[in-house]
């Protein structure tokens, strides 16, 4: 689908209507571009999103570039549109594996992003941002002993600190939604709320 995609974007900027071409080959740049933005929408829409810093560690093609060429090709080729993220799971896995977390993490992660993504001054983030920062949330109060900073997680999801600091903050008004889906019923939960209300609030 990458080269499909790819050979329709070509063909765009390079044949004529009478079926000759202006030039054979594009520059070095806009070939590398034009592949990276090939591959963020094809793996976007098929259902297995990356972000612009994993195709930038892959192309070594700058966030910017990538992101003037999508937009570029979905304004040149008729039908070609980026699907809309729906799901937190498909990053907060990848970037808890990518951060060494253990699995518990992961899941837990995911059971808070699910809980948060559609709440008022949540819903419409950046998928993207609500799962670095659910991961955050997780990994400060959880046991584990090597506990990632805001700094470490906001640049696995290629995402700035305060980004992922105020993403968090717009969290604190569901504090109590959260911990009932953190914690089974009949827990005593006083420890574990005072950290939850302190840690979502700083």
């Amino acid at each position: 689908r990458v080269e499909e995609l790819f050979k329709s974007y070509f063909d765009y900027l390079t044949l004529r209507s009478d079926g000759s071409r202006t030039r054979y080959s594009l520059r070095k740049d806009e070939t590398l571009s034009s592949i990276a933005a090939s591959i963020f929408i094809v793996s976007r829409n098929e259902g297995i999103p990356r972000t612009f810093r994993e195709i930038y560690e892959t192309t070594k093609v700058p966030k910017k570039e990538i992101g003037s060429r999508v937009r570029a090709i979905e304004r040149s080729l008729r039908g070609v549109k980026i699907s809309k993220i729906r799901n937190t799971e498909d990053f907060i896995s990848r970037f808890c594996s990518k951060l060494g977390l253990p699995v518990f993490i992961s899941r837990l992660a995911e059971k808070l992003a699910k809980t948060v993504r559609e709440k008022e001054g949540l819903y419409g983030k950046n998928y993207i941002s609500v799962s670095a920062a659910s991961i955050h949330v997780i990994s400060q109060l959880s046991p584990i002993k090597n506990k990632c900073t805001a700094k470490e997680i906001a640049k696995v999801a290629g995402i700035s600190e305060i980004t992922l600091r105020l993403t968090q903050k717009a969290m604190y008004p569901y504090r109590d939604k959260i911990l009932k889906t953190l914690i089974p019923p009949n827990f005593n939960h006083y420890k574990l709320e005072n950290s939850v209300e302190n840690f979502l609030e700083n």
